[in-house]
């Protein structure tokens, strides 16, 4: 479980509340909108919901975990899935207009109210990072923003 600061907290209250979300999604919803807030805070609202998307899309996937929380807190291989998670600094939202831009966002997707800008992708990486090895067996299906999806 990830624990949000009481704003952050409101703020996801509020996304859920305003998607139609049940109560009981608000743990899940916490962890994908911390995931959109680090991954893609500086993209417009496509880009928020493609992150979303892609780790929605991991948890429907059987390679990864069965759960929003536990699909972004992930590690293998020695190093988290998503690097905010465990690069030592604190998780904690710093710009709450854009937090709850990405809760919205969140709270959007997970409610099944946008379609899928990345066509199914499970990976994601910024441009300038060019195409990393790893992604040689890959399909790109997007390119959003500053990101490069693939599946």
């Amino acid at each position: 479980m990830i624990a949000l600061a009481k704003a952050a907290a409101m703020a996801v209250a509020m996304a859920g509340q305003q998607a139609g979300l049940p109560d009981s999604a608000a743990e899940a919803l916490g962890c994908l909108a911390l995931n959109v807030y680090h991954e893609a805070r500086s993209e417009g609202a496509i880009g928020r919901r493609a992150v979303a998307h892609v780790t929605l899309n991991r948890m429907r996937d059987p390679r990864f975990p069965d759960d929003v929380c536990g699909v972004v807190t992930q590690s293998a291989g020695g190093s988290c899935q998503f690097s905010w998670w465990c690069d030592g600094r604190s998780d904690a939202p710093r710009n709450m207009q854009a937090f709850e831009l990405s809760a919205r966002a969140a709270a959007r997707v997970m409610a099944g109210q946008i379609a899928d800008p990345t066509d199914g992708a499970l990976y994601f990486l910024p441009k300038r990072m060019g195409r990393p090895g790893w992604t040689r067996d890959l399909r790109q299906t997007a390119v959003i923003g500053e990101h490069r999806f693939f599946e």
